[in-house]
């Protein structure tokens, strides 16, 4: 990932869950720095799956546009496809990406088959 999109994303991390006014309640390991969850929202985990995307997968921002996030509980599952996806169709190249909502680590990245 290149410096720039690292900065972007560490921005993104560090103001918008400070000013979302979230609620829920998720419990994170303490430790030195602050303290998260720090990936507190749908649209916080959005930006970090569209930096991690342009920089992956580029080609696949026309192909696969609409952006999917599900709660999981302790992460976001971040996923991208067309926007009215075809039930009957399977795989493709659609990236795939868990989101940790305590400390925005990302893991479980993949492509649709």
């Amino acid at each position: 990932m290149s410096l720039f999109r690292c900065g972007i994303a560490a921005i993104v991390l560090v103001t918008i869950p400070l000013a979302s006014g979230w609620s829920e309640t998720l419990t994170c390991p303490r430790s030195d720095g602050l303290n998260g969850p720090f990936v507190r929202t749908e649209s916080v985990a959005q930006a970090i799956f569209r930096a991690v995307s342009a920089d992956l997968a580029p080609e696949n921002a026309e192909k696969y546009p609409a952006i999917f996030i599900e709660d999981e509980g302790d992460h976001w599952l971040a996923y991208q496809n067309q926007a009215h996806p075809d039930p009957g169709m399977r795989g493709g190249g659609q990236l795939e990406v868990s989101i940790d909502k305590c400390t925005g680590a990302i893991s479980q990245v993949g492509f649709e088959r």
